[in-house]
């Protein structure tokens, strides 16, 4: 992929500024029409962004037109709004936008030039705490595994045998988690993992890949809580499991179901005043996934400000970023760039207003419903919901509030 950006269009009202931060980032600007011989331009040398201007007419096909040629599915897309305007945002992602940017955000774009021209444009507000000690054999597991964890907004250390993985445990400060091999050798896993817990007393949860789930000797039982990782499947799923592990929300909290809903979000982190804008994709209890392309770390602060479910007018809370999905340029996810925030801090109202819409939203759809969600890439983009009345939100809500 190159380092050249590209615009279809007018890239907004700081033109001047806007070329200047992408030349300091070492990216290139470059200006394309939509036109059949410009397109295929793109395919000999992917730009790394597409940013699509608000004049441009038709630009629902344009983006059908782009995601139909299979050498260009990896390419960011993101659309120019002139205003913050929750219809403009929400016809945007309906359009097939990964983004906005939105005229006046100008914190947004920088961070997404910054997490395109390589550089660490949240550094001042990372968290510390994000380290996972890798245990694997596998040279090549161990650095798939590892990229997977490093999109999630982890650091890694890496161990390649059980004596190497038990000394860096005693030695070292404890991580977050630890991910193991069930293969490791140098003795039983099983017996290493009780030593470790007990004796040494540990507090990491573990994930251990590929035991045996009905084995009379698995080594996940000797840890607690822990979860069994099959590398058979997608390694994206492998965030999940981390978010499942690692986030603050009560299990009860996470157990209720994600449903597919469709809002503008704003977003500001904690200590600015700078705002972001992204957009829900779907919600559950306690928090809501928020489609992004410069999702702020993983542990950091955020104030969001959405309209709830089924209700007029906004809420506003406090909320944890408890994972993250980078966007992937190789190939469908499964999720969209994006975060999955925690709802933490709530004035009383907002609080009754987005529970109040949750349940609103389960009366309506049933837990069983094509309304529930499980995560999507790009490759299989989220539909919206059946659209439902003012008189059947408000019935909806009264029955789950009665």
């Amino acid at each position: 992929m190159s380092q050249t950006f590209c615009f279809i269009g007018d890239p907004g009202p700081r033109r001047i500024e806007r070329l200047e931060i992408l030349r300091t980032a070492g990216l290139k600007p470059v200006r394309i029409n939509p036109c059949q011989r410009e397109l295929e331009g793109l395919e000999s040398d992917l730009p790394c962004a597409l940013v699509v201007g608000a004049e441009v007419v038709g630009r629902a096909d344009l983006i059908a037109e782009i995601r139909q040629r299979p050498s260009l599915d990896g390419l960011p897309l993101i659309a120019r709004v002139r205003e913050p305007d929750p219809e403009d945002v929400e016809q945007a992602f309906a359009d097939g936008f990964d983004d906005v940017l939105i005229d006046g955000a100008e914190a947004q774009f920088e961070a997404l030039i910054a997490s395109f021209g390589r550089s660490d444009t949240w550094s001042a507000v990372r968290a510390p705490s994000g380290l996972v000690l890798l245990a694997n054999e596998n040279r090549q597991e161990r650095i798939r595994l590892g990229s997977v964890l490093r999109r999630g907004g982890f650091d890694i250390r890496f161990a390649a045998d059980l004596e190497e993985m038990e000394q860096w445990l005693v030695d070292e400060q404890a991580p977050r988690a630890v991910v193991a091999s069930a293969k490791l050798p140098g003795g039983s896993l099983q017996r290493a993992v009780e030593r470790i817990v007990t004796a040494h007393r540990i507090p990491s949860p573990w994930v251990i890949v590929n035991a045996d789930r009905n084995g009379k000797h698995s080594p996940a039982r000797a840890a607690e809580p822990e979860i069994v990782y099959d590398t058979g499947h997608d390694p994206e799923r492998l965030t999940f499991l981390m978010n499942e592990l690692l986030a603050p929300a009560p299990p009860e909290g996470r157990r209720t179901p994600r449903l597919l809903y469709e809002s503008m979000v704003e977003f500001t982190h904690e200590g600015s005043d700078q705002p972001f804008y992204g957009y829900t994709y779907n919600v559950n209890s306690g928090g809501l996934f928020v489609r992004t392309l410069t999702p702020p770390p993983r542990q950091s602060r955020v104030t969001v400000e959405f309209r709830p479910p089924c209700g007029a007018g906004v809420v506003s809370g406090t909320a944890q970023v408890v994972w993250i999905s980078n966007y992937r340029s190789d190939g469908p996810s499964t999720s969209p760039a994006g975060m999955g925030v925690q709802l933490v801090g709530w004035a009383p109202a907002d609080r009754a207003g987005f529970e109040g819409g949750y349940r609103a939203l389960l009366e309506m759809h049933g837990a069983t419903d094509g309304a529930t969600e499980t995560g999507a890439g790009r490759a299989a983009r989220p539909t919206t919901p059946p659209t439902a009345s003012a008189e059947e939100c408000w019935a909806a809500t009264k029955t789950a509030t009665a």
